[in-house]
């Protein structure tokens, strides 16, 4: 949310653009792998709709993201 995040200490939004570019990163990994398998699983993740945090979590566990 743009409110929210105009209000952030500068810190803080140092700190969730990193979390967030580590996400975007490890997701690309993944894509980039060219592993159909492991692709598609990222995908059916992802329109599970779960959290980022959750995201995060499930990609920590994958080899391919953590290269």
């Amino acid at each position: 949310d743009l409110e929210s995040s105009a209000s952030q200490a500068p810190d803080e939004l140092a700190a969730e653009l990193d979390y967030f570019r580590g996400l975007l990163e490890r997701i690309m990994r993944i894509v980039r792998s060219g592993d159909p398998a492991r692709v598609a699983h990222l995908i059916s993740i992802i329109r599970a709709n779960p959290s980022d945090t959750d995201i995060y979590a499930l990609l920590n566990n994958d080899p391919a993201s953590n290269d």
